[in-house]
């Protein structure tokens, strides 16, 4: 692991019954991935009593910020709320994908715990899809917007972009443990695991983080729902996507709303695309994958 040349600043602040004295460093991370159940884990967790997880959940630190700012007092705000809980975590699904917060993670947070939630990428495509339909961020059809991607190969073009390179996930694995993470303090959960027996995965991350397992529940968050704001409003909007105020607006206009099932040839093309790249993740995580692909 790269030493780092610039140590995160020191913790400040009187000590709480706890044991720290304040809220940094953090003690997990949610890494991602996108669409595959980070917020309704980061919602279960914020309830229980030894955890303090932001109610803004997405703090975009790890990889959006120079090493000179990291951990820096605009970090340190995001965890303003904290009121003496023994661990502190934070939820940014994008930790997962930009291949910087990797190298960052593992530099200034060299004992971090790392959750990581995985979905069948097929799966994960199309909802992350319909949520850039739903809040106006894309216009083109699914089969347009993959024969695009596939196409380009281009990486991180956007937050809605990369409905393929996203589930890519032994490379995004890869990456940390390249930079030094420690694969006993990473846990990997499946998204459908956690819809069939959530008691059963919640208890085995309390487990993992060292809490006392308490039977905390799992908020289904981010359900399908869209705006009935007109295409060209959301699109004003989309740019603001992540300030309060549109988060507010997106919220107060959405209804209960179910998208179409996917066409069973783009179904098939993206399941035979992410096939080797499944059978790898396979490998590396020594367990077989839910389903995937059938």
């Amino acid at each position: 692991m790269e030493p780092s040349s610039s140590p995160a600043p020191a913790a400040r602040g009187p000590v709480h019954p706890s044991g720290r004295t304040g809220p940094w460093p953090p003690d997990f991370l949610i890494l991602g991935a996108q669409k595959c159940g980070t917020t309704s884990l980061a919602t279960s967790l914020r309830s229980h009593p030894d955890v303090f997880v932001p109610r803004l959940k997405e703090a975009h630190h790890f990889g959006s910020v120079d090493d000179a700012d990291v951990g820096g007092e605009a970090y340190r705000r995001f965890f303003s709320g904290w009121d003496g809980q023994r661990l502190v975590g934070e939820a940014t699904p994008g930790y997962l994908f930009r291949p910087e917060s990797a190298r960052q993670i593992c530099r200034f947070l060299p004992e971090v715990k790392g959750i990581v939630l995985l979905r069948d990428p097929v799966d994960r495509a199309y909802s992350a899809y319909w949520n850039g339909r739903r809040i106006g961020r894309v216009a083109q059809g699914f089969s347009e917007a993959i024969d695009t991607e596939l196409q380009d190969g281009h990486l991180s073009r956007g937050w809605f972009d990369d409905l393929v390179a996203r589930g890519h996930y032994v490379e995004q694995l890869q990456r940390f443990f390249d930079a030094g993470f420690d694969r006993e303090r990473l846990l990997v959960v499946f998204f459908e695991e956690m819809v069939a027996d959530e008691d059963a995965v919640l208890r085995d991350v309390q487990v993992f983080l060292g809490v006392e397992v308490r039977p905390l529940g799992l908020p289904h968050e981010n359900r399908s729902r869209r705006s009935w704001l007109p295409a060209r409003v959301r699109s004003a909007l989309s740019p603001h996507f992540r300030t309060r105020w549109a988060r507010s607006v997106e919220h107060l206009t959405r209804r209960s709303w179910d998208p179409p099932p996917m066409d069973e040839a783009d179904r098939a093309r993206l399941s035979e695309h992410f096939r080797p790249w499944n059978e790898r993740l396979a490998e590396m995580l020594g367990r077989e994958l839910p389903g995937w692909g059938r």
